[in-house]
């Protein structure tokens, strides 16, 4: 089923920034100005934030730059996209929070935040963002935030000047307190040019970067993932580090970027434009993104994959950078990848479980059928006979069996699959606060 617009748009308020992080998607702007701080015309987010929420978008990140650097502003839209039941996610290096600012962000609704630190180690941390002092004001605003109940997901962008720094860093970020803790593979950008391509890992040292996630996910319990893309064929023991992989990469299928005037590119790391939002409907752009998800951007040796569902065949930017092209491969894909054996019989839920629909879920009526939001990680498209079916079980208590009785349809594959996407909970678990 087709989407009429993105489920998810990260909107840039800015492209200024106090750190200067070489491996950022917008270094191009510090190689040509050598200025840290560029003019820019911000008056046109308000109609950008607006035409955002009109086009049904689910799920708006506020993106930069750093946001903090006009934190009012940045308050005001996270208000305006909550008051119109828009989930609202925050992109920041937490550098410049302040008590005032943070009092400000909270009265506003903001509930949880991406942050970045690129090493437990200050002096690297400080030679990788080219500032200074910025480390230990990062530690307090994440120790700050998580004992007050905030979500914190804290980020690394990993490159060859910090790729042995990810188990320390991961240790450090659980004791800090934080929700989740991501390892990112450098995506080069292809303005990066030759600097950016001598920064990224190859295969082996990939495969080390998950090692590390893996060792702080068995040592401290703590959520780990990485961001980015990695395609399930760079390595032949893929099953290892499934559950903490991104998969499936969003860029133009689900989700877009959207600069401060108004572009709409596929994501941050795209240079392509697709059209203007204050120049035309974001439904009407999202048309011209279809290249993105009817496979035309994929190189061939991707296309008949037993894997491409869940892959996507890696980054279409890092196979920019890397080889010229979108459609070229990404420079992890090898093309040796043999999809594991079913096990859809085991992984079935008990016909007997007690269930119930999951609270504060969002939805998006399409043109054929009807999209059920939870998090940008769990939605998913329904029919609209399965969403009647879901609107009169709100509220109400069910097993599979009961539903299967009554409806006089097998219902376990579906039940299922809106288990694993968080729109059905319970099971064998206690209850999920939802």
């Amino acid at each position: 089923m087709a989407l009429k617009a993105p489920i998810s748009a990260q909107i840039e308020l800015t492209i200024n920034c106090n750190q200067l992080c070489g491996h950022c998607y917008n270094f191009w702007r510090y190689q040509t100005t050598g200025q840290k701080y560029q003019k820019e015309d911000r008056t046109l987010l308000p109609e950008i934030i607006k035409r955002t929420i009109e086009a049904e978008v689910l799920h708006v990140v506020l993106t930069g730059g750093e946001p903090l650097l006009y934190s009012k502003d940045t308050a005001r839209y996270i208000k305006q996209l909550r008051d119109s039941n828009v989930a609202v996610g925050l992109n920041t290096n937490l550098s410049l929070l302040t008590q005032e600012k943070e009092n400000i962000l909270t009265t506003a609704g903001l509930q949880g935040v991406l942050t970045s630190l690129t090493s437990y180690d200050p002096e690297t941390h400080h030679q990788i963002t080219n500032s200074k002092n910025t480390h230990s004001k990062t530690l307090r605003a994440i120790e700050s935030l998580t004992s007050k109940g905030y979500f914190v997901a804290v980020n690394m962008v990993v490159s060859q000047q910090n790729k042995d720094h990810v188990y320390p860093t991961g240790k450090l970020v659980h004791q800090l307190g934080a929700t989740a803790f991501c390892a990112t593979k450098m995506t080069p950008s292809p303005a990066g040019g030759q600097a950016h391509l001598e920064q990224t890992l190859n295969k082996q040292q990939t495969k080390q970067m998950l090692e590390d996630l893996l060792k702080v996910e068995e040592e401290t319990g703590l959520d780990v993932t990485t961001l980015n893309p990695i395609p399930l064929c760079f390595t032949p023991d893929i099953e290892r580090y499934q559950h903490i992989l991104n998969k499936n990469c969003s860029a133009g299928k689900t989700s877009v970027g959207i600069s401060t005037a108004g572009e709409v590119r596929a994501c941050q790391h795209c240079d392509q434009k697709y059209g203007n939002i204050l120049l035309e409907p974001l439904q009407d752009i999202w048309k011209r993104m279809e290249e993105w998800r009817d496979h035309s951007l994929l190189p061939e040796i991707c296309k008949n994959c037993e894997g491409l569902r869940d892959c996507g065949g890696g980054c279409r930017e890092s196979a920019k950078a890397h080889n010229g092209s979108r459609n070229k491969s990404d420079a992890l894909v090898t093309g040796k990848y043999k999809k594991p054996a079913s096990t859809k019989e085991k992984d079935l839920l008990g016909k007997t479980m007690p269930l119930r629909v999951s609270k504060n879920l969002t939805y998006r009526l399409e043109e054929e059928g009807v999209v059920l939001y939870k998090t940008t990680r769990n939605f998913t498209i329904v029919d609209n006979e399965t969403f009647k079916v879901i609107t009169a079980l709100q509220g109400e208590k069910f097993t599979i069996n009961q539903l299967e009785r009554h409806l006089n349809t097998p219902m376990q594959l579906i039940i299922t699959h809106l288990h694993k996407k968080k729109v059905i909970i319970g099971g064998n678990k206690k209850w999920q606060k939802s």
